[in-house]
């Protein structure tokens, strides 16, 4: 076992198969090696998720099976509560449908090591589709997370982090209460508190774009709506959760139109190099 650096890998039945293994393959040639993956089993899953999970070659996997599906701020906690028991100094995380550029966490651990005032660090990111081409990206994204950032925008993809370990003894868990945008809500306490977070501006994560995104996106306004609320005053409030409003009751055609304005283009010309 390697105590520097852990993934967790949340999976629950809905996860695709065939994506798995993308997702695994990808963390198998990481240029950074001797890490350990940690599957979140939320619930039971197929036996073909199963397979996967057993035919892992030369990688140190550890299984924290649920036999109920709990909701990913759940697992994510009991994850990282078994990574600080066990001393990892790291703790990455990984999403099953997506696919991680080889470089990924030398890079992460590199900037790291050479920042110490940094408590978790994300990527730039790549959207990909079902056949691996590039939809749309998340690019330049802030260096440096500040509240007049966040109130408009979360601004730091959740599953291209590497925390220190430190950083949940500081700022605290998940609050499972938000089963949608609960990385939104750390990332406010966190940054209220002191903590310093951002992003390295490299596109290392590959995140997989699905057709029922402009859906989610309305799901999670009902959330940000709650998290705005318990972090900001009433007057701060109301400067930015209109923003909010207008995605949740706007028709899905202006929805998918303030997404492509953001960067996802539906273009099928070109397959993405991911290595």
């Amino acid at each position: 076992m390697n105590n520097k650096l852990a993934v967790l890998l949340p999976i629950y039945e809905k996860d695709e198969p065939h994506f798995l293994v993308k997702a695994l393959t990808s963390l198998n040639l990481q240029t950074y090696t001797g890490f350990d993956i940690i599957f979140l089993i939320d619930g039971p899953i197929s036996s073909d998720l199963e397979q996967v999970i057993v035919k892992i070659p030369e990688m140190h996997t550890i299984r924290l099976k649920f036999d109920t599906n709990r909701g990913l701020p759940s697992v994510l906690n009991d994850g990282i509560r078994y990574c600080m028991k066990i001393g990892y100094t790291y703790i990455g995380r990984m999403d099953a449908d997506d696919i991680a550029h080889r470089d990924r966490f030398k890079k992460q651990l590199d900037f790291l090591e050479s920042n110490h005032d940094y408590d978790c660090l994300g990527t730039d990111l790549l959207m990909i589709d079902y056949e691996d081409r590039t939809i749309g990206s998340k690019q330049n994204l802030p260096k440096k997370l500040t509240i007049n950032i966040l109130k408009n925008s979360c601004a730091i993809v959740h599953a291209s982090i590497v925390f220190r370990s430190t950083f949940f003894s500081k700022f605290g868990f998940y609050d499972i209460s938000f089963l949608k945008s609960q990385d939104y809500d750390l990332w406010l306490t966190a940054v209220r508190k002191g903590g310093i977070l951002g992003t390295l501006n490299e596109p290392l994560y590959y995140m997989r774009v699905s057709g029922s995104l402009v859906m989610r996106r309305k799901e999670e306004q009902k959330m940000n709506i709650l998290i705005k609320r318990k972090h900001f005053k009433y007057w701060y409030l109301q400067l930015s959760v209109w923003r909010n409003y207008l995605i949740y009751y706007s028709p899905m055609f202006i929805i998918n139109l303030i997404i492509r304005a953001k960067g996802i283009r539906y273009s099928y010309e070109n397959k993405n190099d991911i290595r």
